[in-house]
């Protein structure tokens, strides 16, 4: 991460929790988590964008930022009123937006593209993931489909001890512990050589890369998991 994209990702961050009052790692986002879809942007320059669960749009900050003006950008949210309250806060150039104010199943997501499109499929709610990966596979070819909020630990995490020091050492300090102890992340499901970490929709995950043979990619670090298609 170059050091003027760490220090713009950091005031990010710090003025939408101060916004909500302080909280640490606003929204469960991290600067390494930004700078990966950064660097993604960068590598595979989608023509589309489709953004399942915006809230107060970090993610949303950081495609206006990153993506040519002729990208199309579309957010599916159930409310956009926290988008609008930060936009007091953090610029948001709404022109730029295509917003579906909806719960992400009652969304025809691949009635949103067409085959001549390269599409980053960003996924960042916490419910609904049967429709979205079902969307996955009407992707056009070079599309990638990232889902937010999910930790990869290189070992299995069936012992509990390895899984109470991974969660320790890597998840609690990129979590905001002054959310409600029931929607931190206390999911894991093995994958492959090691395992996924995260809220819910892990195992679903885990189990739909191992049905459809598709490699996961992550960074150290950040908590954000990818792949093509």
């Amino acid at each position: 991460m170059k050091c003027e994209d760490r220090t713009k990702y950091t005031h990010w961050i710090k003025a939408l929790a101060d916004y909500q009052g302080g909280r640490p790692h606003f929204s469960d986002q991290t600067p390494e988590s930004l700078d990966v879809l950064a660097k993604l942007v960068e590598i595979h320059q989608p023509t589309m964008i489709v953004e399942l669960g915006t809230a107060h749009g970090l993610s949303t900050r950081l495609w206006l930022d990153t993506v040519p003006e002729t990208t199309v950008i579309h957010c599916v949210d159930a409310s956009f009123q926290p988008l609008r309250g930060t936009a007091t806060v953090l610029t948001v150039n709404f022109d730029r937006l295509i917003l579906h104010e909806t719960w992400v199943d009652s969304v025809q997501l691949e009635n949103l593209w067409t085959e001549k499109d390269r599409v980053f499929l960003y996924i960042d709610v916490h419910s609904q993931h049967t429709h979205a990966l079902a969307a996955t596979l009407h992707l056009p070819e070079r599309s990638v489909v990232l889902f937010d909020d999910v930790w990869y630990s290189e070992q299995p995490l069936d012992n509990p001890e390895i899984r109470e020091a991974f969660i320790e050492e890597t998840v609690k300090p990129q979590i905001d512990f002054t959310a409600p102890k029931e929607i931190w992340p206390l999911c894991w499901a093995n994958y492959r050589t090691g395992a996924l970490y995260g809220f819910g929709e892990v195992p679903l995950i885990a189990a739909w890369l191992l049905e459809h043979n598709l490699t996961a990619h992550w960074e150290k670090e950040a908590k954000v998991l990818w792949w093509e298609v």
